[in-house]
């Protein structure tokens, strides 16, 4: 059976349902050393090697090519391209990914020092959290980051997976009044071929670029996908005015041994607010999206945020 005979299958709802799994490994500095203040890109790099190197047939370096690209856990976790024959997508040569990560702060690390760090897994992903999270702790062992710092496994806590429904009278808790997020790591949206500033950050965007990260998520590895009004409810998000916004931009760079250079990795952290009347319309959205995170660089632990009301 081809790919494309693979999605979707499932009954199509207005409202999204994705399953999302966590799971949070413990480990322990082996020496003392220092990690970039954001180790999220230095953990994508090692845990990509890692996961090719436990899974690859061919030894290709180029994973494209590949005769066994389109059956390749490798290559569906973290080199995702649309099916073949999907309607949706079919302009684009990559889909979301279906993780993300969420490690601890960097900085100073002394021997014997806790590094905690979370992988979230979504959809059909979760098959294989075994072998995401061993090649995580083997690109542990290795070492991190420009000084190499190994880690050693200490535990694995136990896995946290739901199936996330936010249909009405499921999932979604219910609202208490206005809505609040809290944006825990830099926010990196790009609109019309620029970045988004503190001032620039409307709900319009916002909300679009979440909803098309939902809607790929939940099409190509929940083969779930939902029929909402997708143009209505985008023309919705940029009728309405955030309450209140108070953001700031905060400078990051990583590391990029491929280009030999650092890349800014700047984004947005702070809190934005709307009120019941105007939030009500997209909580299902905005609350599966904390789960999710987005903007770019989300793989790798940006773009997110917490929702409250």
């Amino acid at each position: 059976m081809n790919q494309a005979q693979d999605f979707p299958s499932a009954p199509v709802g207005q409202y999204p349902v994705l399953t999302v799994g966590r799971y949070r490994l413990a480990l322990a500095a082996r020496s003392a050393g220092r990690l970039s203040d954001w180790t999220g890109s230095a953990w994508r790099g090692a845990f990509g090697r890692a996961l090719k190197q436990a899974v690859c047939l061919t030894d290709m370096k180029h994973c494209p090519p590949c005769p066994l690209f389109d059956r390749c856990i490798h290559a569906r976790i973290f080199e995702t391209a649309p099916p073949a024959g999907q309607a949706k997508m079919r302009k684009y040569t990559t889909a979301p990914r279906p993780y993300v990560l969420l490690p601890d702060k960097g900085g100073a690390v002394e021997k014997g020092d806790r590094i905690d760090i979370e992988v979230r897994l979504f959809g059909e992903a979760n098959q294989h959290h075994e072998l995401v999270l061993g090649a995580l702790e083997r690109a542990a062992w290795k070492g991190l980051g420009k000084s190499d710092i190994s880690l050693e496994p200490l535990k694995r806590s136990d896995p946290e997976i739901r199936t996330l429904n936010t249909a009405p009278g499921k999932d979604l808790p219910p609202a208490k009044g206005d809505l609040e997020l809290r944006l825990l790591t830099p926010l990196r949206l790009r609109i019309q071929d620029r970045y988004v500033g503190p001032d620039e950050l409307n709900f319009g965007d916002f909300f679009s670029v979440l909803l098309r990260r939902l809607s790929m998520l939940c099409t190509f590895h929940e083969q779930q996908p939902f029929a909402a009004d997708f143009r209505s409810l985008v023309t919705e998000a940029r009728a309405i005015a955030w309450q209140d916004a108070s953001l700031r931009l905060v400078p990051l760079k990583r590391f990029s041994s491929r280009q030999k250079t650092a890349i800014d990795m700047s984004g947005l952290v702070g809190r934005l607010s709307l009120s019941a009347a105007s939030a009500a319309r997209f909580r299902p959205w905005l609350w599966l999206g904390q789960y999710t995170l987005l903007g770019r660089g989300c793989v790798m632990g940006l773009g997110h945020y917490c929702m409250s009301d």
